[in-house]
């Protein structure tokens, strides 16, 4: 497992491991595919005294994230309080190492419901021994403040264009595919590295930034239009959830026109913008009616 970026948190965490002062649980914050997971099984490999790749079926680990629905062909919405049950009793044994560490990976932590979110905070109101969480999620705005104040915040910053250069060459990818897609990664390793495995998804991104820079300069009524097919598909393909994805998608495209000379928007409209679009997408995940919320976001547009 090769870890792109983020130098200073590799560094940080290997002296405090050494000087024997970790905290019992971390909040790792910042966009999808900064690395915020690839980060925490590092961390917890050094822990374990293990190489990453085996970290995940580890004894002494429990990665926690949404489960896949089978019925219904898709991930459920929320991190359920049942899925807290194992975690309760896994807090509550010893390591299976003699004097080892126990380490706890909540992916996505802002997709606990209620009662999920009330069971983490118990077991980090009394942290059991020599037990580390970490929790990974994208926006502070999206966390019960009770958890997230009980957590050592560590903000992920995107990746250099160098640095992403650099460690997609050391995974072998060809120098000339890495500099077509390096302008569009904005400093996220995993998208990078899933646009180059799947070149295909990568000129639908494309694709999506044509249609995208075509609105900008639409009618009210043809932005609506494009975004009604979202609200139809939503009922087959996830609810809420394909709306949030279609709208994450926009999100990569707006951030490739901050240091684009072609954007068709100003930097100051973009950064509006940008703005607008989170606040949408947390309203979604607290409820709001989809196409109320989209509409609303359109309304942002120049």
């Amino acid at each position: 497992m090769s870890i792109i970026g983020h130098k200073k948190t590799q560094d940080f965490f290997t002296r405090v491991i050494d000087c024997g002062i970790l905290s019992h649980a971390y909040a790792f914050i910042g966009s999808d595919h900064i690395g915020k997971e690839t980060l925490a099984i590092w961390i917890a490999s050094l822990l374990l005294k293990t190489v990453p790749e085996k970290v995940s079926r580890h004894l002494d680990v429990r990665i926690i994230r949404r489960q896949y629905d089978e019925k219904n062909n898709r991930f459920k919405r929320d991190i359920a309080v049942a899925e807290m049950r194992d975690l309760l009793r896994f807090a509550s044994q010893s390591s299976f190492q003699p004097h080892g560490w126990k380490v706890v990976i909540i992916v996505e932590a802002e997709r606990l419901n209620v009662e999920a979110g009330n069971a983490i905070l118990k077991i980090l109101e009394e942290p059991p021994e020599r037990t580390v969480f970490f929790l990974l999620y994208q926006n502070t705005a999206a966390i019960l403040p009770t958890i997230h104040s009980r957590v050592q915040t560590i903000n992920l910053a995107r990746v250099s264009e160098q640095e992403l250069s650099a460690g997609l060459l050391d995974l072998e990818f060809a120098l000339e595919d890495i500099q077509a897609i390096i302008p569009y990664a904005q400093g996220l390793p995993g998208q990078a590295i899933t646009w180059l495995r799947e070149p295909d998804i990568f000129i639908a991104f494309k694709n999506n930034a044509v249609a995208l820079a075509g609105l900008m300069s639409a009618s009210i009524t043809q932005r609506f239009g494009a975004v009604e097919p979202w609200f139809v598909a939503a009922k087959d393909e996830g609810g809420v959830d394909y709306v949030v994805e279609r709208l994450e998608e926009w999100r990569q495209v707006f951030y490739s026109w901050l240091n684009s000379q072609t954007s068709p928007i100003s930097l100051n409209q973009n950064g509006a913008i940008l703005d607008e679009l989170e606040k949408t997408i947390l309203a979604l995940r607290r409820n709001a009616h989809p196409p109320l919320a989209v509409q609303s976001f359109l309304l942002s547009f120049p």
